[in-house]
């Protein structure tokens, strides 16, 4: 008999329907349950990829005993970490103030009035060593709630108190005190964490962490003299002929459980890989390296071939384990490749391939593939000649009709919104820069789908699964979704992905933007089931919602000249002070978007028919530059007038009757040119600026008229 996890949309949840424990969803019967009958709360948290779930789900929640346990004397809730990420902020920040650790599952031990007072992650079904049984645990949790309740409910208002401190803002910032120095001390905090041997920081487990690849990209165009661009390199290709890195079909694993990248834990997930296939694109764009540009294409390809579904979206991720076994669809023994292969394919496998460390699975030896690296760390199967990329593709090809009459492991079909948007600009960003028209026709397919679905609702939703949908989305919807459409602007020069950025960040400021606290929450100001309204700050494995939403209005404020935006951006990173001088880490999209605040900006205008080639050459070549504190606009020359209400395009026209390009630093206009070598040059060099463009504050008439 199923429990009542039975009619809920989530996989995760799904995956919990049978277990005897008597779950319940997040919401007010739960609660008013555990009030009328007064009993502790166990909330678990999870995703439906988590590898460490399933075992736990296995170990506990299907032994009847600890059922009964449960049963008896708990409210037992489930909740999808990917589904509520404000539930998961919460008590997440609750478990690492108790323990000093988080991770998932997680387990949370509450009161019926939703206050935390115990917490772990994973716990085994009997003791081991250096670690409880669950059974222990809830006995004790038991006997404490029963036997001493004043301090159990005295520790739950400490941890909550703790929990508020935390996300308390110091307004006393000096903003001068926001200069370059903190960019340079952040660099030389992260530098001291890097990994010489392995690439990335750290030893183990060890994650991409992508946003700071990203800051690092931005620091070396600031400080080129600096080892900023060696450590993003050195990283970039240590991951790509990792066993992290799918050597088969391209997309990325979740982390690496070892400090050289070999042994991941294998969940694939739809942001790391959106996040990865942008930060290779920014580094090709700087290095014209094409090991770059490939593993980009391979990722973006591998995202649309195995991570979309059939209307356009991308679903969340793609599960660990297969047949129980965490891996098993991706691991490879000796005898097994061999008989995978042709002899011929086999030496050829060897000559680009190896295998990594091996561990027994049901007593026999299989491993990771790897790509073997040149003398200067790059995967050799990037640099082969065209004979041999026939080879390698038939290898890989065999490979993969082999692997793929194993048991696959299970797609979670859901569709999360800030993760579309994470994809979407990595789409567009990628097709306008390697010119490809597949990358840009995903890109408008899923950003129709978005800006479509909005429409019953005026509003953007955080989940979308099974036909069912989640109307509340959160601040990381908002903004990432912003900025993969001004990036899909950029890239198509259609106006309407200006407008409906626009109309989608004035909606994330009335939700989420709190102007008394200057702050943003991460859930909307209609949300009332939650016992604090959480506003984390930390880049964690995406860039926060308010670090994203800081980014997109800068951009939007170069664009549109709207002061607020500014406005709200500059006093979002003052918040942030603190943190970016001492944990850079973990604030790294924050240190991005203080880069571009600190400028220059630069601003770049194309006036002329879209279809002409020199129009279509301009923006190809802006496009395959890096420069990240650029905003482009290109223009129709017919459609001149409906633009010039915009600052970025005061006294800017067609010189010539030609295609006319401005390259502009902080409005500030070198020579327009009708020449793309010319404007090579400019791009290129430190020209003298010669043209003045005063950042006029515009009339807000003309954004409802361009809505």
């Amino acid at each position: 008999m199923n429990n009542r996890l039975e009619n809920e949309t989530s996989l995760y949840l799904q995956q919990h329907k049978t277990n005897p424990v008597d779950w319940y969803p997040w919401g007010e019967e739960a609660f008013q349950l555990a009030k009328e009958l007064d009993k502790p709360i166990f909330l678990s948290i999870g995703y439906s990829s988590c590898h460490w779930c399933h075992v736990m789900a296995e170990e506990s929640f299907s032994n009847l005993e600890i059922a009964e346990i449960l049963n008896s004397n708990y409210i037992s809730i489930k909740v999808d970490r990917e589904e509520r990420p404000d539930i998961d902020s919460i008590y997440m920040d609750a478990v690492q103030a108790m323990s000093g650790t988080g991770g998932w599952p997680l387990s949370v031990f509450l009161t019926p009035d939703k206050l935390p007072f115990f917490g772990g992650t994973y716990y085994p079904p009997e003791d081991r060593p250096g670690m409880p049984g669950f059974p222990k645990v809830l006995q004790h949790v038991l006997d404490a709630f029963k036997t001493l309740r004043p301090k159990v409910e005295e520790s739950g208002k400490g941890i909550l108190e703790h929990i508020e401190r935390s996300m308390s803002r110091d307004q006393k910032v000096d903003e001068s005190s926001l200069d370059v120095s903190v960019l340079n001390d952040a660099f030389e905090k992260l530098n001291l964490t890097y990994d010489k041997i392995n690439g990335g920081f750290g030893t183990m487990p060890k994650f991409p962490q992508a946003p700071v690849l990203d800051f690092l990209l931005r620091y070396y165009t600031r400080n080129p003299e600096s080892n900023a661009l060696k450590i993003v390199e050195h990283t970039l290709q240590s991951i790509a002929a990792g066993g992290i890195h799918d050597q088969l079909v391209g997309g990325f694993h979740r982390y690496s459980t070892d400090s050289n990248w070999t042994v991941p834990h294998f969940e694939k997930m739809l942001y790391d890989n959106a996040l990865l296939s942008l930060t290779y694109l920014n580094t090709f764009k700087i290095t014209k390296d094409n090991t770059y540009k490939a593993i980009t294409e391979m990722t973006l390809n591998f995202m649309i071939k195995y991570m979309s579904n059939s209307d356009g979206y991308f679903v969340s991720s793609i599960d660990a384990d297969s047949e129980g076994i965490e891996g098993n669809y991706y691991l490879w023994s000796s005898t097994e490749l061999q008989e995978s292969l042709p002899l011929d394919n086999f030496s050829k496998f060897e000559e680009i391939f190896e295998l990594g460390k091996e561990f027994s699975i049901n007593e026999i030896n299989r491993s990771t593939i790897l790509s073997k690296k040149n003398s200067e760390g790059t995967p050799i199967r990037f640099l082969i000649d065209e004979k041999a990329v026939i080879e390698l593709d038939q290898v890989l090809s065999n490979l993969n009709n082999s692997r793929s009459k194993r048991v696959h492991p299970r797609t979670d079909s859901k569709v999360i919104t800030s993760w579309n948007g994470l994809v979407l600009r990595s789409l567009a960003e990628a097709g306008s820069a390697l010119n490809n028209s597949q990358f840009i026709a995903h890109a408008s397919r899923l950003a129709e789908l978005i800006v479509n679905d909005m429409k019953p609702s005026n509003s953007l939703r955080h989940i979308s699964t099974n036909n069912s949908t989640d109307s509340n989305g959160y601040l990381e919807d908002y903004s990432h979704i912003v900025n993969g459409l001004l990036s899909l602007f950029e890239a198509t020069s259609n106006k309407d992905w200006l407008t409906q950025s626009l109309v989608i960040a004035d909606q994330m400021i009335d939700l989420f933007w709190d102007k008394d606290q200057s702050v943003f929450f991460d859930s909307p100001n209609t949300a009332t089931d939650l016992i604090i309204r959480p506003n984390n700050i930390l880049d964690n494995a995406i860039p926060s919602g308010a670090s994203a939403a800081t980014e997109a209005l800068l951009r939007l404020n170069t664009i549109t000249g709207r002061g607020g935006y500014k406005d709200i951006a500059e006093q979002s990173l003052l918040n942030v002070k603190k943190e970016m001088t001492s944990f850079p880490g973990a604030v790294s999209q924050w240190l991005s978007c203080l880069d571009y605040n600190l400028g220059p900006s630069k601003e770049i205008v194309i006036i002329g028919e879209l279809d002409d080639q020199i129009t279509i050459q301009m923006r190809d070549l802006i496009a395959s530059q890096y420069l990240p504190n650029k905003v482009m606009l290109v223009i129709n020359s017919e459609e001149i007038s409906s633009w010039d209400h915009l600052p970025i395009m005061d006294g800017k026209v067609m010189l010539n009757n030609k295609t006319t390009a401005y390259v502009c630093e902080n409005y500030a206009c070198k020579l327009p040119v009708n020449d793309l070598d010319l404007l090579k040059e400019q791009i290129n060099s430190d020209s003298q600026l010669t043209t003045n463009s005063p950042f006029k504050v515009i009339d807000s008439s003309f954004f409802k008229e361009l809505s």
